[in-house]
């Protein structure tokens, strides 16, 4: 009886998968390939990617809440796919490099997170330079990108986006 790892090689043969062609190794290497050109311009700025996931995500928190509405640290972690012992430890080099504040959250065990002015403008600088390293990795994909995302998407389980029905042709 074949293993299952026999089974795993044989199904990609059949495909055609020369070993690290793989979806799986693909995805790998693609995910490497894009976090060096992100940390590239992060490290200029002093952050990390997970700081800047959670600065961003603080960011378009605050964009869409009332002032000094803040975020609890597992709403955080939810958002950024992010264990919330990552989030805390994360969220706690954020507190010593004045980019977030912390106060005792609705419940005494939760912790509210809030960007500090100075996460504010770390996020400013950052944000754009961010989306330019997706402009320019993804350039590839041109009108493919929305379906790549939400292959990425169903992977992740996550739900689809529902997208408006195009005007075009009405």
């Amino acid at each position: 009886m074949p293993s299952i790892n026999q089974n795993l090689t044989d199904d990609n043969r059949r495909h055609n998968n020369a070993p690290g062609e793989t979806p799986g190794a693909l995805l790998w290497r693609a995910a490497n390939a894009w976090q060096r050109s992100l940390r590239r311009v992060l490290h200029e700025l002093g952050l990390t990617q997970a700081q800047f996931a959670l600065l961003d995500a603080l960011s378009a928190r605050a964009a869409a809440s009332p002032p000094g509405d803040g975020a609890n640290q597992r709403q955080l972690g939810t958002q950024c796919g992010m264990d919330v012992t990552m989030v805390s430890a994360v969220i706690r080099q954020l507190q010593r490099n004045g980019l977030v504040a912390r106060r005792t959250g609705s419940d005494a065990r939760s912790r509210e997170v809030t960007l500090t002015p100075a996460g504010r403008r770390r996020v400013a600088v950052a944000a754009p330079k961010a989306a330019a390293v997706d402009v320019e990795f993804f350039a590839g994909l041109r009108q493919d990108q929305p379906a790549f995302a939400g292959a990425l998407r169903l992977l992740l389980g996550l739900r689809p986006r529902v997208r408006a029905p195009s005007q075009k042709g009405l």
